[in-house]
């Protein structure tokens, strides 16, 4: 059971439209297709899990820090 549906990041958000708005440099177009194919093997993913019926609970998205790492 997903819990929590994933988003895009937000520096996900701004890179894609800067994208349809203008001409992004070398390295921006990279970090932009970095972050559209992780996004898209994520959801590949959640997918997988999905059809997977896991009895447990998914939550996309969750970030936990220890000792400030």
């Amino acid at each position: 059971m997903i819990l929590k549906e994933r988003t895009k990041s937000v520096s996900h958000l701004v890179l894609e439209s800067l994208n349809h708005h203008t001409a992004l440099s070398s390295v921006e177009r990279s970090q932009y297709e970095n972050q559209v194919k992780g996004f898209t093997g994520n959801l590949k993913f959640d997918r997988l899990l999905e059809e997977a019926q896991l009895s447990g609970l998914i939550i996309n998205d969750l970030l936990l820090n220890t000792r400030d790492t």
